[in-house]
């Protein structure tokens, strides 16, 4: 009678897997990228002892993580792998040594420009009414250029409320732009250095900081200029 020996799980492989599922499901919660009642996929991440067989009765050990994410994550997931790919495309003693993550901007942004900025309205510093505090949305131009924006639709607790997070005002975004593909809100913070014209009564000296968040439009990487690109081979 012989014994046959038992499979033994890669416990390396296990624990990676929970890491990486628990670090995926964080990412997911704390930055949701699609409008809530956007389909969902689970991804499954499996550890196994390396060992198949048909044969009636093989033992197979497995340890299996899942987690859901919405397609804007899978995308997102895409981008990464496609950027660390061009890091080390561009490590090499050939490449341009451009981060293939931040593309050379050195700048923590997520990939993809931005399109728009959500930023708090101090209604009580700007027009002494407490009643005017509320989140505006705008235009990336008009922003930089000092124009005006739109007030955020949606519920009151929500766009009333200065400490409102990027997870509560990710779906008014989403639904009042009315955007086809993924974006991400990035938390920042704007300065008013002072209001009313010098001399005036109404005229007050800050410093004051605010909460905004840059709205991201997510895009695949793109290629490095000038580097040619691997024509498909033709059988």
């Amino acid at each position: 009678m012989t014994t046959e020996k038992l499979p033994i799980l890669p416990v390396h492989a296990a624990v990676e897997i929970r890491k990486l599922g628990k670090a995926l499901a964080e990412l997911a919660s704390e930055y949701p990228i699609d409008s809530p009642d956007a389909e969902t996929a689970l991804l499954s991440l499996t550890a196994a002892d390396g060992e198949e067989s048909p044969r009636p009765g093989h033992l197979q050990f497995r340890e299996e993580t899942a987690v859901r994410l919405q397609p804007g994550h899978l995308q997102w997931l895409t981008q990464l792998v496609e950027r660390e790919l061009a890091n080390n495309r561009n490590a090499h003693s050939d490449g341009t040594g451009r981060c293939g993550h931040c593309e050379g901007t050195g700048k923590a942004y997520p990939t993809g420009p931005i399109t728009h900025v959500v930023a708090w309205s101090p209604g009580e510093l700007l027009a002494e009414d407490p009643d005017m505090d509320a989140w505006e949305i705008f235009g990336i131009e008009a922003w930089e250029n000092g124009g005006t924006g739109d007030w955020l639709l949606g519920p009151e607790t929500v766009t009333t409320d200065q400490r409102a997070t990027a997870e509560q005002l990710h779906p008014l975004v989403v639904d009042m732009l009315r955007t086809t593909g993924p974006i991400r809100l990035v938390p920042r913070a704007f300065t008013i250095e002072s209001v009313g014209d010098p001399g005036t009564p109404h005229s007050r000296t800050g410093p004051w900081t605010y909460p905004r968040f840059d709205v991201v439009a997510l895009t695949p990487a793109a290629p490095e200029q000038g580097t040619s690109q691997p024509s498909p081979t033709t059988p």
